[in-house]
């Protein structure tokens, strides 16, 4: 028996044992990881955001797909979710949210996203600063400007805590 063959006889005999420990070990050190990840977010943002935007554009098909999957699975979630949504800007009679003035407010934002700063003159998103399901209103004194990546990040999240979650 060549040491290669042994090798891999050894390790398919002892797979699971192996597995168990770094199983173990990482159980015993996750505060310690989850640490030095969150830590190299904080030191790497624009790093993290162009490799999550990369990701996103290489797997749109797959991310679209499970974002349907889930509206499907969580119908009465996301119905709940569109109400509000939809009752907060019915109820909001502040007519100044039409594209005139979000084009000017991208103009004076440089068209840059107000987060992570990157280019969005070509694709943007609205981002109510406090959230309508929080009880903010559809108004243009609580909308920005963001890239729809930390749009999608930001979620439901005011802006204090999102500025501290990134």
């Amino acid at each position: 028996m060549t040491h290669k063959e042994y090798c891999k006889e050894y390790y398919l005999k002892n797979r699971e044992i192996r597995l168990a420990k770094c199983k173990e070990r990482y159980k015993n050190k996750k505060e310690g990881i989850d640490l030095y990840y969150k830590k190299y977010r904080e030191d790497n943002k624009k790093i993290v955001i162009d490799t999550n935007r990369k990701c996103y554009l290489k797997n749109k098909e797959v991310v679209i797909k499970k974002a349907i999957e889930y509206v499907k699975q969580n119908q009465d979630k996301h119905k709940k979710y569109y109400l509000i949504r939809l009752k907060a800007k019915q109820e909001s009679n502040d007519k100044t949210v039409i594209k005139k003035n979000i084009l000017k407010m991208l103009d004076s934002q440089n068209g840059l996203c107000k987060t992570c700063g990157c280019d969005i003159s070509e694709k943007y998103s609205i981002d109510h600063i406090v959230s309508l399901s929080k009880g903010g209103a559809h108004s243009i004194s609580n909308i920005q400007l963001l890239c729809v990546t930390c749009n999608r990040r930001k979620g439901k999240k005011s802006q204090e805590e999102f500025l501290k979650y990134i």
